[in-house]
C-alpha cells in the first residue's frame, strides 16, 4: 500500500520552523543551514518533520 503525505509550507511560520528545526537531526540542520533561500531551508526541515510524523503514524508510536 502506498500512502501520500503533504505539508502546506505557507502555514509554516517562524515559530513552527524553529520547533521542527530543534527536533531535526544535526545532519538535517546542517543541510538546512547551507541553503541560501529561506524557502529551501523551510522545505528541508518540513520534509524531515513530515517524514518523522509519517513514521510515527505507521509505527503507532509517539517517539521518533
Amino acid at each position: 500500500m502506498i500512502k501520500v503525505a503533504a505539508v502546506d509550507l505557507t502555514a509554516l511560520d517562524e515559530q513552527s520552523y524553529r520547533s521542527l528545526y530543534q527536533q531535526a537531526s544535526a545532519d538535517r540542520r546542517k543541510r538546512a543551514d547551507r541553503y541560501l533561500r529561506q524557502q529551501d531551508a523551510y522545505r528541508c526541515i518540513a520534509a524531515d518533520g513530515l517524514l518523522r510524523y509519517a513514521m510515527r503514524q505507521a509505527l503507532g508510536t509517539d517517539r521518533l
